[in-house]
């Protein structure tokens, strides 16, 4: 019953909200392919780096998990009253497309409820990476706030990278990378109905899991 329930859902969302239009090969470009030309373009600004201004770099890292954790844990999983779209995309979409039992995508136009939509992404990176930079660039140094944009964007990628592996079909050569398959175990865990609230809210590097508690 659970099965079939999965896949009326899966048709119901692939005939209306995926659409006939979508390629999951352009928005993977887009997506992935964007953030890492983007970052290269920031980087060819970036001259004669002063020691202190590399420590932007692991900052940077810390930001976009601290950010990562607290959109995952938030309004990605609790409806707030401005981010409510962001709350529909992947609790209501990603996790019931998406359950324990059935984590992978079947074709590459499942990908649209994979990756993120360029709306949320606008969101997040205008929301925590664009003031962050301009306050780096402007209050530090222009190096500063180009190394953390890149940071980001780089960041971004692979998460998406990432998050797009642990849910590749269990018989593809990727899924069967042992580090791959253990940090896709624990995304499998956040999967599960009980836990997707409360536990793994970060997709790869648990740092804020683990400092907050919520790893499992």
């Amino acid at each position: 019953m659970a099965q079939e329930k999965l896949e009326a859902f899966r048709t119901q969302q692939r005939t209306g909200y995926i659409g006939a239009g979508y390629s999951g090969w352009v928005h993977l470009a887009i997506s992935v392919g964007g953030s890492v030309v983007l970052s290269a373009f920031l980087l060819r600004f970036v001259h004669r780096v002063r020691p202190a201004e590399w420590l932007t770099v692991p900052g940077g890292v810390l930001v976009a998990n601290f950010v990562e954790y607290v959109a995952h844990r938030v309004p990605m999983h609790r409806p707030t009253r401005f981010l409510r779209a962001v709350y529909h995309w992947h609790t209501m979409q990603h996790h019931r497309f998406f359950t324990p039992e059935a984590m992978a995508f079947e074709s590459m136009r499942d990908l649209k409820v994979v990756l993120f939509p360029p709306l949320i992404v606008s969101l997040f990176l205008g929301g925590a990476g664009v003031p962050i930079s301009l306050a780096l660039g402007f209050g530090w140094s222009a190096n500063a706030g180009l190394l953390y944009s890149a940071t980001s964007l780089l960041y971004f990628g692979v998460y998406e990278l990432l998050h797009l592996a642990f849910h590749l079909p269990v018989e593809h050569p990727l899924a069967q990378v042992k580090w791959l398959r253990r940090m896709g175990d624990k995304h499998v865990r956040h999967h599960l109905p009980r836990l997707m609230s409360q536990a793994n809210f970060n997709v790869f590097f648990a740092w804020m899991d683990r400092l907050f508690g919520t790893y499992r």
